[in-house]
């Protein structure tokens, strides 16, 4: 893959990755003093879980040694997004 490739999939990937952690992130300074510890945590949990795919987006641009299309990378992206979904599913369904 040339530079200008890993650059634009890491883009593209980092962008559905920042959104959710950027919304966790802000819904936890937000609303932080209301929830209860178990609402704490899963939401610190979530927060990790998008962050850890924020660096696997990342990551992708700055491997120089990609040569092909990094599927793994890509569906440890997918994977982690997917797992956020239902932890906040999981998360909803305490109240």
């Amino acid at each position: 893959m040339t530079t200008s490739q890993r650059v634009h999939l890491a883009i593209l990937l980092s962008f559905f990755t920042v959104v959710p952690l950027g919304a966790a992130g802000l819904g936890a300074v937000a609303f932080w003093d209301s929830w209860s510890h178990p609402w704490r945590w899963i939401t610190i949990f979530l927060i990790v879980m998008f962050a850890v795919g924020v660096v696997f987006s990342g990551s992708i641009a700055f491997d120089r040694r990609l040569r092909s299309i990094p599927w793994l990378r890509i569906g440890a992206v997918g994977l982690f997004l997917v797992l956020g979904c239902g932890v906040t599913w999981a998360r909803n369904t305490l109240q």
